[in-house]
């Protein structure tokens, strides 16, 4: 009797044993390819090369504060772009990168609005397994203009003022958190929280929190992706 018992244990511990090496075969097989400390763009399971396109929506809309007590909030984001991994990415590259904000309104100061749409354009960015990041064009420091109109009478801030990054340094842009991107879905989420903006309107610091649903469009509409780190 004993002898059979340690027989059916034995059987146990070698099908546990085959279920682990499978199951990490089936982890390491969602982007076969991938090179160790680099990360690839996973479609259906498979690391892709080549522009793919994409776009995204805030289902909440977004809230650009600036400093002096200037808030306003917009109900409709849409964004689109391409992301532009290679064979081998410490970081997937981002470009044509277009966020345009409607349906904006402002509280104060009286008597003004934004011109829509208010447009940030040709951006440039990143994608990592946990965040993504966007800049304006290469060696620039501009995203866009936002322009202030009078409504109902004279606006006391009116006029066309650049949205640029802190300091005017390049390389720099709002940091977003991408919320399970390992995971793979036909949408992820990417909150962009006001205290990662980096940005500044007429030498004013300014937040911009934006939270996206991003999904691929094109010929990849529709198609479960992720973000893979080997």
């Amino acid at each position: 009797m004993k002898a059979n018992y340690r027989i059916v244990l034995a059987a146990l511990l070698a099908a546990m044993a085959f279920g682990t090496i499978a199951s990490a075969s089936a982890s390491a097989a969602e982007c076969p390819g991938t090179e160790t400390g680099k990360v690839a763009l996973c479609i259906e399971g498979k690391k892709t090369v080549g522009e793919v396109p994409f776009t995204a929506k805030a289902n909440f809309g977004a809230v650009l504060t600036i400093e002096g007590g200037i808030a306003i909030k917009c109900g409709k984001v849409s964004s689109k772009g391409t992301f532009l991994p290679v064979a081998s990415n410490a970081a997937i590259k981002v470009s044509k990168l277009t966020v345009e904000f409607t349906s904006c309104t402002m509280s104060a100061p009286a008597n003004c609005r934004v011109k829509e749409p208010f447009t940030l354009e040709k951006l440039s960015g990143e994608a990592t397994e946990t965040t993504f990041t966007f800049f304006p064009a290469e060696n620039q420091t501009r995203f866009g203009v936002l322009t202030i109109i009078n409504s109902g009478g004279t606006c006391a801030i009116g006029g066309a003022d650049a949205v640029t990054t802190e300091g005017h340094k390049t390389s720099l842009g709002p940091v977003c958190t991408l919320s399970k991107v390992t995971e793979e879905s036909a949408e992820h989420e990417a909150n962009c929280p006001g205290s990662k903006s980096h940005l500044e309107i007429n030498a004013a610091p300014a937040e911009l929190e934006l939270p996206e649903n991003i999904a691929l469009s094109g010929a990849y509409l529709g198609k479960k992706w992720s973000i893979q780190k080997n």
